[in-house]
């Protein structure tokens, strides 16, 4: 959550500038494109196949039977991620493409969704596990529809299920953290988001996930990820639009984590995050089970609002248009009161909850009370303040050397 982030925001609602209502005006239309935008994804098994195409396609049931809404091509180890639309009922059939030529051909292994899914208007994106087979009981509609495959336009949503990258590749570049919390759907299509990791993954490393806050981007995390014990630790980044719902980013974090869990196989994983990030990480560990026993979990949050931010209240109230994201983290908001509901602490989660003091009235950006919410330290297993603010916390080499020792001590 940039200083910049929470400026913005108090100017934009109080309606000193008039450029301001231009960027309202796109996030108007943003928020009706992410009304209309679905997806499914899951994992395809195929014992049998031959190493061809494992492709996914979206049917919808048309005025003259099934037709082809969108497809995807599965990942090589069988994840997938296929953009539809709201409002319409699916079926969703996986192939092996044996022959490259982009449709299905009778004996090709297949797959068909065990019934009609509806993504309804506040669904999130649906999961779907499917197992290749024999593809003699495909009936002929299906074949029908699956022919045209070929002069379907295929829509993107390239969402990243642990591609490499470098933090000085554009798609990390800081002016794209704006478009994530202004314009959330022209990032999701132009940009994606999702987990990078920046190193060839090696099993047997501990995974860190660095979670950035509103307006930010994983470059903000440079000075922290530099000095990281690489023998040790598995750094990965998440890149998500910070202008959604945060139980969306939430859920987006724990899908994808769990995707990397299952091709790689690690049971233990911790998460740092920034500001806003550190209510996306809690909201995800909490909800999918930070303290089982298969497996540990740690939390580092640094100048994290846990109490919310009057800004967002002040955006949410007097703004022409609310980011979704300012309604989670306006004081006393639903996904707040409910954040420490189920507790998280046990014998495999740990939280380090780092606080900045070094600006007004806290770091400021973030009041004191707000990082030091009584329920947030109660559940932490340490409580640690700097002489820093809101921004440098990040290029803090105190704060910077407790991660790390927290880190070593939990691993």
């Amino acid at each position: 959550m940039r200083q910049i982030g929470f400026s913005l925001l108090l100017a934009a609602a109080v309606g000193l500038s008039a450029c301001s209502f231009g960027r309202f005006g796109e996030l108007q239309r943003n928020l009706s494109e992410l009304e209309n935008l679905g997806a499914f994804h899951g994992h395809i098994e195929c014992d049998g196949c031959a190493g061809g195409r494992r492709i996914v396609v979206a049917l919808y049931e048309g005025e003259d039977g099934w037709r082809v809404d969108n497809y995807a091509v599965a990942a090589d180890d069988g994840f997938f991620l296929v953009r539809v639309h709201r409002g319409r009922k699916y079926r969703v059939v996986a192939f092996e493409d044996r022959n490259v030529n982009g449709a299905f051909d009778r004996g090709e292994p297949v797959a068909i969704g065990s019934g009609v899914e509806e993504i309804s208007q506040n669904d999130r994106p649906k999961g779907l596990n499917l197992r290749l087979g024999a593809s003699d009981r495909v009936d002929v509609a299906l074949v029908r529809a699956l022919s045209s495959l070929a002069n379907a336009e295929q829509l993107s949503l390239p969402i990243s299920f642990g591609n490499q990258a470098n933090l000085d590749d554009p798609q990390f570049d800081p002016a794209l953290g704006g478009l994530g919390l202004w314009r959330a759907a022209d990032f999701f299509t132009q940009i994606g988001g999702g987990v990078y990791l920046l190193s060839p993954f090696e099993r047997g490393k501990v995974p860190v996930f660095f979670v950035h806050g509103a307006g930010g981007t994983p470059r903000e995390f440079a000075y922290l990820i530099s000095g990281l014990d690489t023998a040790k630790f598995q750094p990965i980044v998440f890149q998500y639009p910070s202008g959604l719902r945060l139980s969306a980013s939430a859920e987006m974090l724990t899908r994808l984590t769990q995707a990397l869990q299952k091709q790689y196989g690690f049971t233990q994983y911790a998460i740092v995050a920034h500001s806003m990030g550190g209510l996306v990480a809690m909201a995800s560990l909490r909800e999918h089970g930070a303290a089982e026993a298969q497996g540990k979990r740690v939390l580092v949050t640094l100048a994290t609002p846990w109490g919310g931010h009057e800004a967002a209240a002040w955006g949410v109230k007097y703004a022409p248009t609310a980011i979704p994201s300012w309604i989670d983290v306006e004081p006393g908001s639903e996904f707040l009161s409910g954040l420490f509901e189920v507790p998280s602490s046990g014998p495999g989660f740990s939280h380090f909850l780092l606080f900045a003091f070094g600006g007004q009235n806290g770091d400021g950006v973030v009041r004191l009370g707000s990082q030091l919410r009584p329920l947030a330290q109660m559940r932490a297993v340490k409580v640690v303040g700097f002489d820093e603010s809101h921004a440098s916390i990040l290029e803090s080499p105190g704060a910077r050397s407790y991660v790390y020792t927290a880190l070593q001590q939990e691993f």
